[in-house]
């Protein structure tokens, strides 16, 4: 197991060993880059250029996000990368720039606006209060299983336009394509997970244009990029991307949410009491969290950083989980504190940015809800056991943790 001591230097970190993230993100070893080696290089050889570089400050995550003319996002976003032929994901918009990249996320920006967060609000909690009102009386379940996979799915899937009688399948799939452990049983899963979903895709696509429905999928069958409607390859695409990003973020931060305040009694007491609190308390659960740990970018031209050369063609990981623990923009980062002001958190990707998460309000307002819920009902379960963590760098995921009656 790799272990950062104080004996330890930059050159001996490697931030692709899984062993060093199998307690959660590596903080002390990113608190170590961050002062001695901000721009930290990761050799592995066999993959792409023999291995990767790293960025743990904030400013430098901010600036390289925002850089997209010497950072490209059409090289993939995580590592190793998909080089090549991205097959149907080539029509992912993760994998595109601006101008590409605005113009396919405008038709989409309204609906995930604050005001428009505001008109499906009712909506929301009607999924938060079924879910947790149809464990009443369990006296254990899986809190991963049970509430953190089952809100954002249904949520994601109700906005999107999947029918109700059809969200569990959705929840399914979601799960087993977050779920991978690395297992022969888990990427058979994970493989015919990702098959159901762009199946799936196809047939809501051909369902909404022939009876259109409140839905984004019916406003995306409407909109257009550049004077053209988007072809039906772009649309199965929004569905695949959507499912996922309105999933894993929101998924990893329910569980992690559940953790935390199990721990901290003195917080849930004061939820109960005092409500207004709870904004706070959800802004500072997605920085102490930061549900995705990176994301990366490859440059186009060579460039300068740190004293050292980014060459063309190298990929760099955007470490949020890094950024959102530097001392030079959070006071006592490490420290969990609710009433935290201002938090310019990069759990949903650097602000300004033109990646930046656009669901961002949409878990924002999960989160609010299922807190004030949880609150009115006096936090009635406690963990119960040890968490299960899905092991990699990629995503501070969790598999499993047991909860049971206070």
């Amino acid at each position: 197991m790799t272990t950062v001591t104080g004996g330890s230097t930059e050159n001996t970190i490697d931030l692709w060993d899984l062993d060093l993230f199998r307690d959660g993100p590596p903080h002390a070893a990113f608190d170590l880059l961050r002062s001695t080696a901000p721009l930290h290089w990761s050799s592995r050889p066999g993959e792409p250029d023999d291995g990767f570089w790293s960025v743990t400050r904030y400013a430098d995550v901010q600036a390289l996000s925002r850089d997209h003319a010497r950072f490209t996002s059409t090289d993939g976003f995580t590592f190793p990368r998909q080089t090549g032929d991205h097959g149907p994901f080539v029509d992912n918009i993760m994998y595109r720039d601006p101008p590409a990249h605005t113009a396919h996320r405008k038709p989409l920006n309204r609906s995930f606006t604050p005001k428009a967060m505001s008109e499906i609000e009712d909506k929301v909690r009607a999924v938060v209060v079924n879910v947790i009102d149809r464990l009443e009386g369990r006296d254990s379940f899986d809190w991963v299983a049970e509430v953190a996979a089952e809100i954002p799915a249904r949520v994601v899937a109700s906005v999107i336009g999947v029918p109700d009688e059809e969200h569990s399948e959705l929840v399914e799939w979601a799960s087993n394509i977050f779920g991978k452990d690395g297992t022969p049983e888990a990427e058979a899963r994970f493989q015919q997970a990702v098959r159901s979903v762009m199946g799936y895709g196809k047939i809501l696509v051909g369902a909404r244009r022939a009876q259109p429905s409140d839905d984004i999928m019916t406003l995306l069958l409407s909109a257009e990029v550049d004077g053209a409607p988007l072809t039906d390859a772009v649309l199965e695409m929004w569905f695949v991307t959507l499912t996922g990003a309105g999933f894993e973020t929101t998924h990893t931060a329910i569980a992690h949410g559940m953790l935390l305040l199990d721990s901290m009694p003195d917080l849930r007491e004061r939820l109960t009491v005092d409500r207004q609190s709870i904004a706070g308390t959800v802004e500072e659960l997605l920085r102490f969290i930061t549900p995705v740990n990176f994301m990366g970018r490859t440059a186009t031209q060579d460039v300068e950083l740190h004293g050292q050369t980014i060459r063309e063609g190298h990929f760099v990981c955007l470490w949020y989980a890094a950024a959102n623990r530097d001392p030079e923009v959070f006071e006592r980062p490490h420290h969990f504190d609710a009433d935290r002001t201002p938090n310019p958190h990069q759990a949903f990707g650097a602000m300004g940015s033109p990646h930046h998460c656009l669901g961002a309000h949409l878990a924002r307002l999960e989160l609010r809800i299922l807190l004030e819920e949880m609150a009115a009902r006096r936090f009635p379960w406690r963990v119960n056991g040890p968490a299960e963590r899905v092991h990699g760098p990629f995503m501070n995921a969790l598999k499993r943790l047991p909860v049971a009656l206070a």
